[in-house]
């Protein structure tokens, strides 16, 4: 009998060991799952956001066009100006 009782003692261990084996587990698998699904969020939200930047843009080239072709002149003096300020920022870091 005496033998016994290091043997309860060996089997309650393993069975703790067992039954903690599978809570880490599971644990570790609803970890992993709720990270694929904040990663699958993030990744339509940046897909999503990127399209609207895409139209964005799209729309704004579209409109700088019109102007362009609606006053040739105007449209050229601006980008004389703004090439004649770049050029100076450009030349104040030298």
């Amino acid at each position: 009998m005496a033998t016994e009782k290091p043997h309860e003692a060996v089997s309650s261990a393993e069975q703790a060991v067992h039954s903690t084996t599978e809570k880490v587990a599971r644990a570790s698998h609803e970890a992993i799952e709720r990270a694929r699904d904040y990663g699958a969020r993030a990744e339509e939200q940046l897909r999503e956001r990127t399209r609207r930047a895409s139209e964005l843009t799209r729309e704004y080239a579209d409109e700088v066009g019109e102007y362009v072709n609606r006053r040739p002149v105007t449209a050229l003096a601006i980008a004389f100006g703004a090439g004649i300020l770049l050029g100076m920022l450009a030349r104040g870091r030298d």
